[in-house]
């Protein structure tokens, strides 16, 4: 097979990987992602060409720590990746979902893509978490993907 073909073939053998367009959860950079206060997960983007599409977000608090309501969660966007365009690069706490405990916050980032492939997706989050004893800021940077089929 030669270099071109091979270079066509992989956004396909890419999109017949079992692991690919379930929305698998991937880690963040940076180091203690999972930490004994919080939880956060980027979920994989998945759709067809020029059809819009969307990237999860999720952050969940632990140990008696809840989001702060009154405290906007942000989510920029950084980018994008040639060939893709987000639908909103910053985004708060009214674009997503909070749950009715306050221990989880969901938010769905736009996007839609120009051709077939894998791309990378960036951004950070900043958020707020509180308990009896006092709140803390947290900002962290995440990284996944978009895949287009």
């Amino acid at each position: 097979m030669t270099f071109k073909k091979a270079l066509l073939l992989t956004p396909l053998l890419l999109l017949a990987s079992p692991a690919l367009g379930r929305g698998e959860e991937v880690q963040l950079v940076g180091s203690n992602v999972e930490t004994e206060t919080y939880n956060i997960s980027a979920r994989r983007g998945t759709s067809g060409v020029a059809e819009r599409g969307h990237l999860e977000l999720r952050i969940q608090s632990k140990q008696g720590y809840t989001l702060d309501n009154e405290y906007d969660i942000a989510v920029k966007m950084k980018g994008p990746a040639k060939g893709l365009e987000w639908g909103q690069k910053k985004l708060d706490r009214d674009d997503g979902q909070l749950s009715a405990d306050g221990n989880e916050y969901r938010i769905k980032i736009p996007y839609r893509a120009e051709r077939l492939g894998e791309y990378p997706a960036k951004g950070k989050v900043s958020f707020r978490l509180c308990r009896e004893d006092g709140c803390k800021r947290v900002k962290r940077s995440f990284e996944t993907a978009v895949v287009v089929h």
